[in-house]
């Protein structure tokens, strides 16, 4: 029921943001998500490849949450589906986002991802070691 109502959201987001494609969204910048996370993201390099830093604010490990290394691509379109990934350096554990960039009606730009977040469990716990969701980020300053 929480997958609905969030894709639900994520939909009213998207229908109250407007569509418009008229220029190109590059990832390059810093990004928040609706969970307070924050992601930067270095100059996309000439193939769409680019490196970054990914804090999270939640989280079910105990220990103290610190920035960690992303790592990704993005299409060089003007709406251009993406990659990244996330190897977080306070967990055994690993993430990856894929989605989508998109200009709202006033040209601002944001993403909607989804994401699955894989921790390191013995083989006994291998059906409850993945976890999935969705993100939807804005630009911030």
């Amino acid at each position: 029921m929480d997958n609905r109502i969030l894709l639900c959201g994520v939909s009213l987001l998207v229908l109250m943001c407007g569509y418009s494609a008229h220029a190109q969204c590059l990832l390059t910048g810093r990004w928040q998500n609706e969970l307070g996370s924050n992601m930067t993201i270095s100059q996309v390099d000439e193939r769409g490849f680019f490196e970054g830093s990914y804090l999270t604010r939640v989280s079910v490990s105990n220990q103290t949450i610190i920035e960690s290394p992303l790592t990704g691509a993005q299409q060089l379109r003007n709406e251009p589906s993406f990659g990244f990934s996330v190897q977080w350096k306070f967990a055994a554990s690993f993430t990856s986002w894929t989605g989508q960039c998109y200009k709202n009606e006033h040209g601002g730009d944001f993403l909607i991802g989804s994401w699955l977040l894989r921790e390191e469990t013995p083989f006994a716990d291998n059906w409850k070691a993945t976890r999935i969701g969705l993100n939807v980020f804005v630009r911030i300053k």
